[in-house]
């Protein structure tokens, strides 16, 4: 019996417990394919457990389970994590890896791919039967593949039970693959060399099924819904079974192709939203990328789906060959003048595999990251300085922030009075992990080894205030990251006893550099560098000592009565409060229940009790976390 695991790993992130939409549809697709091959299991990582372990806790599980064969849906946020727990899993015991999805392209020449011993380009499933069947194909090392026919006709994954939105509440929907079109930036349309359309049947079940599951959001995840040849009958069908409009249903849309039949069919569906990519309004910048667009028809098609109360959301690229920074202030000011900016996206190009922008890279004079996800860093017409100034008259134009700072809990009293300073435990698939670590002086260098093997992606790292080594400390951190070189997180100095430098503990942390959140994140700041572990130092002090890149004050709120609104406007300044009290839990619920409403108008609120916390959470971001797992 050849035992067979599929995994896929998340978007890394700053906040354990965020939902990470980390839904691995590729891997229920293989499994499907393969259903009722003979001497074969097919597992399936459940979501919880890839999106939500530290590297070290991940390899030390999958070690344990033992396949014969792992194969790993690789994206541009984790084919460098891929690579290297692969490597683990082959240095621990004799296996096959296999590699597909979007980053998987003849050109992608990032180190350590060759640990896999097969690669798949484009779909899986037909090459994915075949290696199951045939040895020999083992020995080209890669292949292509075509799942025309078992795509048309295939279940969703859902509907065979081999995924479930538990987490997300949110449930995937393919209704074609392939684009008619080739834009420069997109590889989707190479990898797919040909439109295929689902069976209208098979979509109208998965509909069904959706609604009849109450999932909240039903995505559709084509690249260009309207393509779809027999769009209107299918939007009639969903529309008579989409009665109560209980659900959400998103997707992908070219808004110049909408006309006012297509709309109202589209909000007879059920439609509320629709992802439209602009990406910029300059006619050199859309003749380069292979993207004209009549922007006429694009305003037409936007106002006939806000008229329908469906919401339009715009995509604006920063860095795109061609452009200025003239011409994107002029493709912000176009967003801006015709008031579709409700729910806005911009972002930096990235210049992936695959795509003609990265095969004309030298032609185009594109500087970009050499590692994912590729940032543009300047163009010829383009200076870094420029895309910084770029993203802040978005921001100012949009009243929005597109580089947020990450959440903030800095909750840490797990237990009872007596002992309130436990390491906090979650249970994710019945066993046990850390994900914020107490560091105190009695804890010895073997036991922080021993811990770095449970922790959760990401994790904090509280030092409490008897730290007052900093070779200790240096070590522990040295430990605890060099174990999981992937994995974010985050160090909370409750009353530090000494200052602290954050280049000097950076100098021993041994997390991958540069990470992908430092190359995503890299315009939060005005110039690169760690964007993957925050410093966060609490203390009751009231001046404002520790700011800057990465770092964050929070004020630690030990006075006898709860604070009112004129306390929070006067504690502004500091990233955070965080509330210890030894009020009762109803008084403590009826504050959390008047300042709710006010959570995004003030600074980040903090409960010293995790379980405040966890209600905190639940009142004021609830659907951005999950919520069962903190």
């Amino acid at each position: 019996m050849i035992h067979i695991l599929l995994l896929q790993l998340p978007i890394p992130q700053l906040n354990f417990g965020r939902r990470t939409g980390n839904i691995p549809m590729a891997a229920a697709c293989l499994k499907q394919a393969a259903h009722g091959m003979k001497n074969i299991t097919i597992d399936i990582l459940p979501e919880s457990i890839s999106s939500y372990l530290g590297d070290s806790a991940l390899i030390r599980l999958l070690t344990e389970k033992k396949p014969d064969i792992v194969g790993f849906s690789l994206f541009s946020w984790n084919i460098e994590r891929s690579i290297h727990i692969a490597q683990k899993l082959k240095d621990a015991y004799p296996l096959k890896v296999v590699f597909g999805g979007p980053e998987v392209t003849p050109d992608n020449s990032l180190k350590g791919i060759e640990v896999a011993d097969f690669l798949v380009f484009g779909e899986g499933e037909d090459v994915f039967q075949k290696l199951l069947i045939d040895e020999l194909l083992w020995d080209l090392k890669k292949g292509t593949g075509v799942s025309e026919n078992c795509f048309q006709s295939a279940k969703s994954p859902y509907i065979a039970g081999l995924l479930e939105p538990a987490i997300s509440r949110l449930m995937y929907l393919e209704t074609q693959r392939g684009c008619p079109f080739r834009c420069g930036f997109c590889y989707y349309n190479k990898s797919m060399k040909q439109m295929t359309s689902a069976a209208e049947e098979v979509v109208i079940e998965a509909v069904k099924w959706a609604i009849h599951s109450q999932v909240d959001e039903l995505c559709i995840l084509d690249p260009s819904l309207n393509s779809r040849p027999d769009l209107p009958s299918l939007l009639q069908k969903i529309g008579k079974i989409n009665t109560d409009r209980n659900i959400i249903i998103s997707g992908e849309t070219r808004a110049e192709q909408i006309d006012k039949n297509i709309a109202d069919l589209y909000a007879h569906a059920g439609f509320s939203m629709f992802e439209i990519g602009l990406q910029s309004t300059n006619p050199k910048t859309l003749e380069l990328m292979n993207r004209r667009t009549d922007l006429s028809r694009f305003l037409k098609g936007t106002a006939l789906l806000k008229e329908r109360e469906i919401l339009p959301r715009i995509d604006l690229i920063v860095g795109l060959p061609g452009d200025t920074l003239d011409t994107f202030k002029q493709s912000v000011d176009f967003i801006a003048k015709h008031d579709l900016f409700d729910d806005i996206m911009v972002f930096p190009l990235s210049v992936l595999p695959g795509t003609e922008f990265r095969k004309n890279s030298n032609k185009l004079q594109l500087t970009f990251d050499n590692t994912p996800p590729y940032s543009i860093l300047h163009t010829p017409t383009f200076s870094q300085e420029e895309m910084l100034y770029a993203f802040d008259y978005a921001e100012e134009v949009f009243k929005i922030n597109l580089f947020p700072d990450p959440h903030m809990d800095v909750s840490f009293q797990t237990g009872s009075i007596k002992s309130p300073m436990d390491d906090h435990r979650v249970v994710i698939h019945g066993q046990e992990y850390v994900s914020k670590l107490i560091l105190k002086p009695e804890r010895t260098l073997a036991e922080m080894e021993d811990l770095s093997g449970r922790l959760t992606h990401p994790y904090q790292i509280f030092v409490t205030p008897e730290v007052s080594n900093k070779y200790y400390l240096k070590k522990c951190l040295s430990i605890v990251s060099g174990n999981n070189p992937h994995t974010p997180f985050e160090i909370v100095f409750l009353e530090p006893a000494f200052p602290i430098h954050t280049k000097e503990l950076l100098s021993v942390i041994q997390i991958k550099r540069p990470h992908y959140l430092d190359n995503d994140l890299r315009f939060l700041y005005g110039s690169s560098g760690n964007r993957s572990v925050v410093f966060t130092v609490v203390s009751t002090l009231e001046n404002l000592f520790f700011y800057g890149e990465m770092k964050r004050q929070v004020f630690w709120w030990k006075r006898s009565a709860l604070p009112d609104k004129a306390d929070l406007d006067s504690l502004s300044g500091f990233s955070g409060l965080l509330i210890d009290t030894r009020h009762s839990e109803p008084e403590i619920n009826q504050w959390q229940d008047q300042f709710a409403g006010f959570a995004p108008d003030i600074l980040l609120i903090n409960f010293v009790k995790t379980e405040h916390q966890k209600r905190w959470i639940s009142l004021t971001a609830e659907d951005e976390y999950y919520i069962d797992l903190l």
